[in-house]
């Protein structure tokens, strides 16, 4: 079979810069794997590291099943701004022009990714006009989720400006043939947007990741590294965070927390991996307190290993509809690792932690209440350690790499024979 996947701005295999494979890889790859033909559609401009990958439309034949389609835009430096918008909707337009006058082999289905918007609308209107049944995969709230940056007294002076994005979000998501997104709660809020009621023809495909694998030589030359670089992995007294400082994290509770232990002497240290546009934010707020580290981008070996000599994950996104309702890929990420969470996340990332007793979840904790919860579990290591045993059972109970991605393409195939 011929699929097509619409996925703006990952990093991609052809992409020297990615640091893994995301969804729209993982899927072709695993229907490459079942010896369907895969081409992707995305953006010459990378989303994560904000620069084009060529600065032209390229047509790459990754191999024999697999084409990637990479179509400019004129890029942003922002995540949110005026410039991501008009990057969109030239993107959205060079693609219509590709998709209407290139001499193109008609797919036997469409897996399309939302957002952005205009992307999908229009790979969607096309499909339509194919007669090329389409998934419509929903990842993020939006438009509704640029209402959350600005002022409650203007939202509704801003929603009324962004009247065009919520028609064309509700029509391109309802137009689908089936909706796709990562979780029950994600489902409920599309209903809600699009007001199409939930369907058995729904797909629920969680954010997951591989069961991180790393070779003996790498995890010691990791060690080495770890030590030059002031943390001792021989002590188990670390908690964690791994991943891009952006603005969606607020540490405010954690700077409390990790002030407060080093006041008291409590043998503990905080390591806050990453880059991103926060990145400096976080450092002032954590200025001064010596029980925390920075040291920067981290591979995989060097996660590996310094989550051997963990306490627990820190995953402290703020509570905003578009992350309560889902179960995003970082909490995956702790959870392939066999690490506690401490969270404050409410809704299903609340649920999970609670429900399976794998962390501490309290939206609202205050920096001495969380102080008092990691002195905990670091006084009691066996229910730490057993802690973590739940979270990796989870992981291959309901996010194993394999069956997701292999459900997915279940149902992809089955649209396809439908049809």
């Amino acid at each position: 079979m011929k699929i097509w996947i619409f996925q703006t701005g990952e990093p991609l295999h052809c992409d020297g810069t990615s640091v893994r494979p995301m969804r729209a890889m993982n899927l072709a790859n695993t229907l490459i794997a079942r010896e369907h033909e895969v081409t992707i559609w995305s953006s010459d401009f990378m989303h994560q590291t904000k620069r084009h990958r060529n600065g032209k439309f390229v047509s790459l034949n990754y191999n024999e099943r697999l084409t990637i389609n990479l179509v400019p835009s004129p890029g942003y430096t922002k995540n949110i701004g005026f410039g991501r918008l008009l990057d969109h909707a030239v993107l959205a337009y060079r693609l219509r022009r590709l998709l209407r006058t290139a001499d193109l082999a008609v797919p036997d289905v469409a897996f399309v990714g939302y957002p952005p918007i205009e992307v999908a609308v229009v790979a969607i209107k096309w499909c339509k006009s194919k007669g090329v049944p389409c998934i419509v995969d929903v990842k993020d709230q939006w438009p509704t989720l640029f209402l959350e940056t600005v002022p409650k007294r203007i939202r509704s002076v801003v929603r009324a400006a962004l009247f065009p994005y919520f028609w064309a979000g509700r029509v391109a998501v309802k137009t689908a043939d089936v909706r796709c997104s990562m979780s029950g709660g994600y489902m409920k809020w599309i209903s809600r947007f699009t007001g199409r009621p939930e369907s058995a023809s729904d797909i629920v495909a969680p954010l997951t990741v591989r069961e991180p694998i790393v070779l003996d030589a790498e995890l010691s030359s990791a060690r080495e590294w770890w030590g030059h670089n002031g943390v001792d992995l021989s002590k188990k007294n670390k908690f964690i965070f791994i991943g891009s400082l952006m603005s969606v994290y607020d540490f405010s509770t954690i700077r409390d927390a990790a002030h407060r232990l080093s006041k008291q002497d409590v043998d503990c240290q905080f390591v806050i991996c990453g880059r991103g546009g926060s990145e400096l934010e976080i450092r002032n707020l954590m200025a001064n307190i010596p029980n925390v580290v920075f040291p920067g981008w981290i591979d995989l070996p060097k996660i590996v290993s310094l989550a051997q000599s963990a306490v627990a994950a820190l995953i402290p996104y703020k509570n905003i509809e578009n992350f309560t309702l889902n179960i995003p890929n970082k909490i995956v990420d702790a959870l392939a690792l066999g690490l506690p969470i401490i969270s404050t996340l409410d809704g299903e990332v609340g649920a999970l932690i609670r429900e399976n007793r794998i962390g501490h979840c309290e939206p609202g904790v205050d920096g001495e209440r969380l102080a008092k919860e990691m002195e905990r579990m670091l006084r009691f290591p066996e229910s730490t350690k057993d802690a973590g045993e739940r979270a990796k059972k989870i992981y291959r109970d309901r996010f194993d790499f394999d069956i997701v991605y292999g459900s997915l393409a279940d149902r992809i195939e089955a649209i396809c024979v439908r049809v």
